[in-house]
């Protein structure tokens, strides 16, 4: 019988390169296209990487000018803060001082005024005060006050002239009889002691006498310093006295001018002849103390105005 033929092997296939289909072969074109596709894309990426770069590097350029910024708004307010506490502290000194000065004033205050309360009876200091008290609650116009109230003298002459007034210092200055009257009947109701008043209406002291032209003596109105529309009350006590160097000067003066003497020491030769002295305490002064009353009386008002605004400033700064 008859074999079939063999058949021959399969030819093996061929791998084809880009070289042997050459540049302008559809493979090396595509491959082209790829390659070209893909820096495209890592040129992108690149960019893209970039970009975020940059945009990453303003945004911590940012936030650090925004923590800078912090820093020194974070520094101002430390400043502020420590500003304010360091005012606070001084309103809070300047308070515990005026309220120290104000305490000290009130004490003060309060010595001057017993201090001239003692010179007179416990009665005539209770009848004055109640005038003071009914002018200003009965709303009584034209009382002036008692007549050391109303005047200043250096104070070398205060023992000469507390000796010259005596009592008369503590007369009372109103404007007329009217107001006196008022005053007194309201006294009465109160049962609150006897004063005397000097109704400016009424007095009539007369014409200044004759005094002597001499370097040893000086009228004594001449020394005391007052409102002029109390000049009428102020002549009414004072008009016949006269400072003198010594006693010898005024026993001579008492009697050629008929003028009461007094020496700066408060040695007194009146006109009728008497003569009076010896040592007087100038710690119980009147005239002192009434002019120590004045002066506390108007420090402290200022005291309590300068406490009250820095207590109102320390009220603002504290929120208060």
């Amino acid at each position: 019988p008859s074999h079939p033929s063999p058949r021959p092997p399969p030819r093996p296939l061929r791998l084809v390169h880009a070289r042997t289909c050459g540049p302008s072969g559809r493979l090396g074109s595509w491959q082209a296209a790829t390659l070209q596709k893909d820096l495209e894309q890592a040129q992108a990426r690149q960019d893209q990487s970039a970009t975020s770069a940059s945009e990453g590097r303003k945004r911590l350029e940012a936030e650090r000018a925004k923590a800078e910024q912090a820093r020194t708004m974070c520094t101002a307010l430390r400043q502020e803060r420590d500003a304010a506490t360091d005012r606070r502290k001084e309103l809070w000194r300047k308070e515990q001082q005026l309220g120290d000065a104000l305490k000290t004033t009130t004490s003060e205050l309060d010595k001057a005024q017993r201090t001239l309360q003692h010179t007179m009876s416990r009665s005539q200091w209770e009848a004055i005060v109640a005038v003071k008290r009914i002018a200003e609650e009965k709303n009584i116009q034209g009382c002036h006050g008692m007549l050391i109230e109303l005047m200043q003298i250096d104070a070398k002459f205060h023992t000469a002239v507390e000796v010259a007034a005596g009592n008369q210092l503590f007369q009372v200055v109103v404007d007329n009889d009217d107001v006196a009257a008022r005053l007194l009947t309201e006294l009465q109701r109160a049962n609150a002691g006897r004063v005397t008043f000097m109704p400016l209406n009424r007095l009539r002291p007369g014409a200044d006498p004759d005094y002597p032209q001499t370097e040893d003596a000086i009228p004594m109105l001449q020394r005391l310093k007052f409102d002029e529309q109390y000049r009428p009350a102020f002549k009414q006590v004072f008009r016949k006295s006269l400072i003198v160097r010594d006693l010898a000067v005024g026993s001579r003066f008492s009697k050629s001018h008929d003028l009461d003497c007094v020496t700066i020491d408060g040695d007194q030769v009146n006109r009728k002849g008497a003569l009076t002295g010896g040592y007087l305490d100038a710690r119980r002064s009147r005239l002192q103390a009434q002019a120590d009353i004045k002066r506390l009386t108007t420090q402290r008002a200022a005291y309590e105005v300068q406490l009250g605004a820095e207590q109102k400033q320390l009220q603002g700064s504290t929120g208060r």
